[in-house]
């Protein structure tokens, strides 16, 4: 058993049990030894990965972390150097408290005064100290539930893929409007359309620099991404794997623009060269009244970072690009709003 505690300035200490010999060689157990740590944002597989530099910095632990909300189960996970096979070097749960175990085999810790001590955890067996305090794990902290599908650890899996084409496409019906991290951290915004799906690259004031659109392969096996500027090379990742884009929850302003639309009475806009009240619904339909108070409906919907409005029989398309379209009308984000992607 070995218990490691994590500072916000990028240090941690760890304490193990276990009566080995330490990465030294020369102390038997119980010792403690202090190293520094990194998060970087995303790797290719979308999740976290926690990087462990040993002392002298010549080699490290480093490796994928998985979490699962519902249990408080964690563990980091990577490739072994000799063999290349997956593996699980950590396997155990995240508290918020020192059990009294490590705190009496490892004195010398220089751990924060805040930091309680567990005295409930007194075993240095790790299945008994879980179960000396089974509510210790952290469970279902806020956003925990803003998981990859599919991301549930290979080496726990046999290497299996987990996300099925069902997961998949609740995934992308659940996240519509929302914006999804890719594996650099970089913001997307995902839009299902009837027709096709869309992703927006979006800058730091909210404007869609780039468009990409979703190409399943003929056998359902992989998906690409194909965009509109730069070179016309398709993304490709494997159905069954996680997801290269990490959920947020955050609504993408456009869409927000849209409900505050939608739950006005009427709206005014220009239209080929007149302004007409328009009649937004929640489901896409739009009405406006003709001269003789007779009704015309239509559609709206968004792409391509614009809203875009449509009447049968009118060959053309009005478009408004939605920051422009929200100036217009006077709109502007609650201010809980943070982003500045939502502004």
């Amino acid at each position: 058993m070995q218990g490691v505690h994590l500072t916000r300035d990028g240090k941690a200490q760890f304490c193990v049990t276990t009566g080995d010999k330490n990465w030294a060689g020369d102390a038997p157990g119980p010792i403690y030894e202090q190293r520094s740590w990194w998060k970087q944002a995303f790797t290719a597989r979308g999740h976290a990965k926690l990087n462990i530099w040993r002392k002298p910095e010549s080699s490290r632990t480093r490796g994928t972390p998985f979490y699962d909300p519902a249990t408080g189960h964690f563990h980091l996970e990577g490739r072994s150097r000799k063999s290349k096979k997956l593996e699980a070097p950590w396997v155990g749960w995240i508290q918020d408290s020192w059990p009294r175990a490590l705190a009496d085999a490892c004195p010398g810790l220089a751990l924060p005064e805040h930091l309680a001590i567990n005295e409930k955890q007194t075993s240095t067996s790790i299945e008994e100290l879980r179960a000396q305090d089974p509510d210790a794990p952290i469970r279902n902290f806020p956003g925990s539930e803003l998981r990859v599908p599919g991301a549930v650890g290979k080496a726990i899996t046999g290497g299996k893929p987990t996300l099925t084409r069902e997961e998949l496409a609740d995934f992308m019906r659940a996240n519509h409007g929302k914006i999804l991290l890719n594996y650099r951290g970089k913001r997307r915004v995902l839009v299902i359309r009837d027709d096709k799906e869309e992703l927006w690259k979006i800058d730091a004031e909210g404007a869609v620099t780039n468009v990409g659109y979703f190409d399943p392969a003929p056998d359902g096996s992989t998906i690409g991404i194909a965009w509109e500027k730069g070179k016309p090379v398709k993304w490709r990742y494997t159905v069954g794997y996680a997801l290269p884009y990490a959920p947020t929850g955050e609504r993408f302003g456009a869409f927000s623009l849209g409900d505050w639309l939608a739950a006005q009475p009427s709206v005014t806009l220009p239209f080929f060269g007149r302004d007409v009240a328009f009649r937004f619904s929640p489901d896409g339909a739009l009405a406006t009244n003709k001269k003789d108070g007779s009704v015309i409906t239509g559609s709206w919907r968004w792409s391509r970072g614009s809203l875009e409005i449509h009447f049968p029989g009118l060959r053309d398309v009005a478009t408004y690009e939605w920051r422009a379209l929200a100036r217009q009308v006077g709109w502007s984000p609650p201010a809980s709003a943070s982003s500045a992607a939502a502004r």
